[in-house]
């Protein structure tokens, strides 16, 4: 629904706004000031989208989405603000979706954001049905499970949320965080935010400490202190993660860390030389052995194959062809 339907935007005094009212905040921080890039914005180029408010008698002016460019005209001294007003009584279908629409002029929602807008605001105002039809102009499949993982986000730590909203946990991230208890999701979020933890490593992280909290019923602080050492200043980030994983991975696979070390004793005593290796196979499923060989070409491999294809004849148990 496009934001024509509303009257033109009108003057509106600073003072008569309520800065502490926050019923309809998307962001799951406060912000005490705005950002300097909206108020240097502000001060050179003006307004260029009005805030949404609504008249609510008895309550005054609440502020539906906008919140930061009110701050920002606040920075700047200003008195007054020119502002979308929507009356008491806008039916709820209407409110949601001009809020959704106004919230989302120029820019994008965060996961976090969305799943306050659809799984907070908005599914306290309407139906399911209703906030289905809302999911695509967001850009989201209308489907229940959408609506599922937007609730789930809401169950996780403020910090957590916050690491949502800032990108630092993409949303699959967070929905799998949501698997631990609040004090371990709180650690969590320390550890990756510590280690600067993304991509494949968050994963495993998560994953790990899903599994290990689960298995054994201690907290993850508990689980990760003997694996590192007290934050300091000016420390090695990426060597800290390597060994944080590799010390979890080996609580999480017992087994296959016990014969990784005996398949290194293993090929340790072969005392292999050079462009020679001896693979496992995954998770040591099996017992077979894969021995790979590096050659500078062709022309060696073609010189040194009469010599091991008697070898790997013998290996496989055919009997070597004499004419060849």
């Amino acid at each position: 629904m496009p934001l024509t339907i509303l009257e033109h935007p009108i003057t509106l005094n600073l003072d008569r706004i309520d800065p502490d009212d926050d019923r309809y905040r998307l962001r799951p921080v406060q912000e005490v000031t705005p950002g300097a890039d909206l108020v240097d914005s502000l001060a050179r180029l003006g307004l260029l989208v009005p805030p949404l408010l609504q008249d609510v008698q008895g309550k005054g002016l609440l502020v539906v989405s906008g919140r930061r460019r009110i701050a920002a005209a606040r920075v700047l001294g200003m008195a007054e603000l020119s502002c979308h007003l929507l009356p008491e009584k806008v039916d709820h279908r209407t409110f949601c979706e001009l809020f959704l629409v106004h919230a989302l002029q120029g820019t994008s929602l965060s996961p976090a954001e969305l799943a306050v807008f659809f799984a907070r605001i908005a599914s306290s105002l309407l139906p399911e049905k209703d906030l289905l039809s809302l999911l695509p102009l967001a850009g989201l499949k209308a489907q229940p499970w959408t609506l599922e993982q937007l609730r789930t986000c809401l169950e996780l730590t403020p910090s957590a949320l916050q690491a949502l909203h800032t990108g630092i946990l993409p949303l699959k991230s967070g929905l799998r965080l949501s698997g631990l208890d609040h004090r371990n999701q709180e650690c969590a979020i320390r550890l990756i935010q510590r280690l600067r933890l993304g991509g494949s490593k968050q994963k495993k992280l998560i994953d790990y400490a899903v599994e290990l909290t689960a298995r054994t019923g201690r907290p993850l602080e508990e689980i990760t202190d003997s694996l590192l050492p007290r934050e300091e200043a000016g420390e090695n980030r990426p060597q800290l993660a390597i060994a944080l994983l590799a010390g979890l991975e080996k609580l999480v696979f017992p087994r296959r860390s016990r014969a990784e070390q005996e398949f290194g004793q293993f090929t340790n005593a072969l005392d292999l030389p050079g462009g020679v290796r001896v693979d496992h196979t995954p998770d040591f499923e099996d017992e077979r052995i894969f021995l790979h060989l590096e050659f500078a070409g062709r022309e060696q491999f073609r010189h040194a194959w009469p010599k091991i294809r008697p070898l790997v004849e013998n290996r496989s148990g055919r009997t070597p062809d004499r004419r060849e």
